[in-house]
């Protein structure tokens, strides 16, 4: 029931039907009861509450958990309902509304990257490997009662063997030229063949550990799209890319008219090569023009997106439902902060007396006097290329954070021609000295201050003196102390006036990485995180600022 429990964990769930965008139905190995006959499946579907006749607004899943899965859906009316599976047939599937899935064959949640292969080194002893064995038209009576009546009448046209032949053939020269270092491995043929392939595609072989073994050796894997055409996507097929994926070696597919998973949202030309099935005499000689560099890059998009999107059931549908929430332009929903605890209650607040001011030892106005503002928040979560884009790039696309490093920064033109809200030009554009450097932030990004997060232990004298030395300073919005004990201050801590608010946070554990928490009080996207001991000149701190 890991599946289940996945989508009962969704914040998205809601039991009020009346509520709901979407009903989402699980079939297949989690319907035990299912009988698979077309007939059986309809009426299974026409009992849905809310099915309504056509299945409008329902997502069917058929989250397999083996090898063994087909389209079960051939052949069946689902009328609008969205199909969610790792087999699809082309008369059945529907680009841009299906989903193709990889298998679900990890845990049900959590990390996975104990259970993955470093990604050096770059090249491993073998540069390319494949090990199958072809399902040929011999095999046409054994399948009789798997395969519906449409396929089997179109077969005849669908196989392309005489592509499938030139394959062979190209294989078979790779294995005869290249064996003998061995750096390559083309095993065409297994004693221990694996269940589960379509009539015309090369079936597994061996167990996992015998696999595993293979591609943890193996810089490249290729993985054949079956010859039989009608197939978008087959188990096998998704089985041998989330293998490779898993174990990192660079999956190399051979046919490009297969569905990847994720299509709609993964750029998979970033973590796969794809050829066309002519390209196969010319296969080896490609891959070696790939450089070191180019197969790092290959392999570490490889291993984001199994860690994301493949490692376990929960993140399967956590990607099934971002991108039914992308497709709608809906935006995710925003990561939580940490809750700030505030120990102002031990502290009071004085007046600086006899403190310090730093001042620069240039007496050089370094920054205009502002008051306090906060950083815009959430200023792209309706832009749509951005929200797809987030899936191709390293990060955490199923919540959406309030800043972002990949924003594109506007042409210095910009500013002055209608797009100079928040701009501070040095001068007001006609540029200047000291003077009119120090009056304005400058540069083509808008306005902005930055928070302090200061970690400090029970030194209340360093505290202070930290504190002292800090005012005055420019485009600082606030500062954050970051009470490092679990307990109270022993004594009454008294807090200079620098001229911004001074936030003291109490925490539950000592622990230094309590200085990266995202505290619901820093209002700002730049934060200078600091000890209590560290001392910076005005200046040092300003330049880096700027």
């Amino acid at each position: 029931m890991s599946v289940a429990s996945s989508l009962a964990a969704s914040p998205y769930i809601t039991i009020d039907p009346s509520k709901a965008c979407l009903f989402v139905v699980l079939v297949g190995q989690l319907e035990e009861s299912l009988d698979e006959n077309p007939k059986s499946i309809e009426d299974f579907l026409k009992t849905l509450p809310h099915w309504y006749e056509d299945g409008k607004n329902h997502v069917i899943i058929n989250l397999i958990q083996n090898n063994k899965g087909r389209d079960m859906f051939d052949g069946v009316d689902t009328g609008r309902a969205m199909l969610v599976q790792s087999t699809a047939v082309y008369s059945n599937f529907r680009p841009k509304f299906d989903i193709i899935v990889p298998p679900s064959m990890g845990k049900a949640e959590g990390d996975v990257w104990e259970e993955l292969p470093m990604i050096s080194p770059i090249r491993r002893n073998y540069f390319l490997s494949f090990w199958g064995q072809l399902r040929d038209m011999g095999s046409q009576n054994k399948i009789q009662n798997e395969e519906s009546d449409k396929i089997k009448r179109t077969r005849s046209k669908e196989l392309s063997w005489e592509t499938e032949s030139v394959v062979v053939s190209a294989l078979k020269d790779i294995h005869h030229h290249h064996h003998v270092d061995k750096k390559t491995i083309m095993n065409l043929s297994c004693e221990f063949v694996g269940s589960g392939a379509t009539n015309g595609e090369w079936s597994i072989c061996g167990t996992d550990s015998q696999r595993k073994v293979l591609l943890i050796k193996s810089t490249f894997s290729l993985i054949l799209a079956p010859a039989n055409t009608s197939y978008v996507s087959s188990t096998v097929f998704q089985l041998r890319l989330y293998e490779s994926l898993k174990h990192g070696a660079v999956p190399v597919i051979l046919g490009d008219y297969v569905e990847l998973p994720f299509s709609d949202v993964l750029d998979w030309m970033k973590a796969v090569i794809i050829l066309p099935k002519a390209r196969a005499p010319e296969l080896y000689l490609i891959l070696r023009t790939y450089t070191d560099n180019s197969i790092a890059e290959l392999k570490q998009m490889g291993r984001y997106y199994f860690e994301t999107y493949f490692g376990t059931s929960r993140s399967i549908i956590n990607t099934v439902l971002a991108i039914l929430r992308t497709r709608l332009s809906m935006p995710a929903r925003p990561i939580k902060d940490t809750p700030s605890l505030n120990l102002m209650t031990y502290a009071k607040i004085q007046p600086l007396a006899n403190g310090t001011h730093t001042k620069s030892k240039t007496e050089e106005v370094l920054g205009p006097i502002e008051l306090p503002f906060p950083s815009m928040k959430f200023k792209q979560n309706f832009t749509q290329h951005v929200s797809y884009d987030s899936f191709s790039k390293v990060g955490y696309p199923f919540e959406l954070f309030p800043y972002t490093p990949f924003e594109k920064v506007l042409p210095m033109e910009a500013q002055y021609k209608g797009s100079g809200y928040g701009f501070q030009p040095i001068g007001r554009g006609l540029g200047g000295t000291g003077k009119e450097f120090s009056k304005g932030l400058g540069g083509n990004l808008p306005k902005e201050q930055f928070t302090i997060v200061m970690l400090t232990y029970e030194r209340n004298e360093k505290l202070i003196s930290a504190l002292q030395k800090l005012k005055g300073l420019p485009f600082l919005n606030k500062i954050i102390v970051v009470w490092n004990n679990p307990a109270p201050p022993s004594t009454i801590l008294e807090l200079p006036e620098i001229g911004v608010p001074i936030k003291v946070l109490k925490m539950s554990k000592n622990s230094l990485n309590n200085r990266f928490l995202p505290f619901d009080v820093i209002e700002t996207e730049a934060v200078l995180s600091i000890d209590d001991d560290v001392y910076l000149r005005h200046e040092e701190i300003v330049f880096a600022f700027r």
